[in-house]
This record gives structure tokens, sequence and C-alpha cells, in this order.
């Protein structure tokens, strides 16, 4: 059994990340989950097995932090937009 998202029900990639964490991530509709603590790794484990050990790791670069005094359009944030969001 493979999980599927929670916003769009299509089946979610399970990679895993630097510190071999599991998370899981939806293309077409951008949504991510992670899976850190033990308690929940192994719960995730008992569900989807233990495949994802093999899953390619994630090679996502930290953003880069815009200068201080300069706001970026993501980091602007609109309050009734985040909140219209779910």
């Amino acid at each position: 059994m493979e999980p599927k998202c929670i916003c769009c029900g299509d089946e979610l990639e399970v990679r895993r990340t630097k510190t071999d964490k599991p998370f899981v991530s939806c293309p077409p509709c951008g949504f991510q989950g992670f899976i850190r603590g033990k308690k929940g790794i192994d719960k995730f484990e008992a569900k989807y097995g233990e495949g994802w050990k093999g899953a390619k790791t994630t090679s996502a670069e930290p953003a880069a932090a815009a200068p201080k005094g300069k706001e970026t359009p993501a980091s602007k944030g609109d309050a009734k937009n985040d909140a219209d969001m779910f």
C-alpha cells in the first residue's frame, strides 16, 4: 500500500532526508510531509514497510536568506491568503 496525498489523493513519493528520516511529497499539488520522531517513523514503517530506506535522498538546498531589511515576495505573506489556503 502506498501513501496517498491528503490534499489531492494522488500517490505520494516516499523519500528520505539527509539524516535518513522518511518524508513524502506530492509533485502534482506540492504537499510535503516529514516524519521526524522515532514513534512516527516506526508507525510509518509498520504501515508502509521499510522500502523507503532505499529511496532517493533529497538534494534540496536551503533557500538563501534575503538581505536584512528586504522582503522577498515569498516572505511577505498575506494573512488573508494564508487563511484561505485551507
